[in-house]
């Protein structure tokens, strides 16, 4: 009699069955619960930041601020020229020249470097006015020039051609020499500059000289001819360790496309 009331092994089977399922259905319960609080949680929080769009329209708005200070100061410079030396002229430019171009973190002024090949069998101290250097330590050369209207090409042609007047045709043989004895300088021309930019950076990157090119700033072009427009454009790309040959005028018009393209992408966001 008593056996007969012990539950059969289906009748335990089916006991354990139901357990089982009321556990784990309890845990899903309470683990789908938490994560409801849990997303609730994270969408308060997303709330509270900005929105991919807003924090990018923060950048353009930082951004334009910067190239309108940029433009103005290029303006009210270019207005006064004759009020600056030739060194100031340098000094504010190239500050300014790094903001329009910020993968350079320093620029080192008069570097002094040695050569042998211009005098062969003597060392030749050679002074390099500006030397740029970006975040990764690798190095290239700023030559700037004032402003000076009648300085870049000749107003009569040579065999039918505009060519580069005596001081733009100076300014890119001195940094074709610069760029060789940088290149040729090795380890003691890239300690040499180590040492000036230790000075001017707390941790400052480790001077590479790799293949180093030339940005030069020179002269205005707005009373230039078409045509010597066009045979300019030689000069510019014709030499090979040259990045750039930058007007004064060419400067103002990237500056204005730059503001008047971030104007418009502020406007449409």
């Amino acid at each position: 009699m008593l056996l007969k009331r012990f539950p059969t092994s289906t009748e335990c089977r089916l006991y354990v069955d139901a357990r089982v399922g009321r556990i784990v259905q309890e845990y899903y319960e309470s683990a789908g619960e938490a994560e409801r609080k849990l997303q609730r949680h994270l969408n308060a929080k997303k709330s509270t930041r900005y929105p991919a769009r807003r924090t990018s329209m923060i950048v353009n708005e930082m951004e334009l601020e910067k190239f309108t200070f940029v433009r103005e100061r290029f303006e009210e410079m270019l207005a006064d020229v004759e009020s600056y030396s030739e060194r100031d002229w340098q000094v504010e430019v190239a500050r300014l020249f790094c903001l329009m171009f910020p993968r350079y973190v320093c620029v080192l002024e008069g570097v002094k470097i040695k050569e042998r090949f211009s005098r062969p069998g003597k060392e030749v101290r050679r002074e390099v006015d500006m030397v740029l250097v970006d975040s990764a330590g690798t190095i290239d050369i700023l030559e700037i020039k004032k402003p000076f209207s009648d300085c870049l090409v000749s107003r009569g042609r040579y065999r039918d051609n505009y060519i580069p007047k005596r001081e733009l045709a100076g300014a890119v043989v001195q940094c074709e020499k610069y760029l060789f004895y940088l290149n040729c300088g090795g380890v003691s021309t890239e300690e040499a500059i180590q040492k000036r930019l230790d000075k001017e950076l707390a941790n400052a990157p480790r001077v590479k000289i790799v293949n180093p090119k030339a940005y030069i700033l020179a002269g205005r072009d707005d009373n230039l001819t078409d045509e010597q427009r066009f045979d300019f454009e030689f000069t510019r790309r014709g030499g090979s360790g040259i990045m750039d040959i930058i007007t004064y005028d060419d400067l103002m018009r990237r500056l204005y496309t730059m503001t008047e393209a971030l104007r418009k992408q502020i406007g449409d966001a």
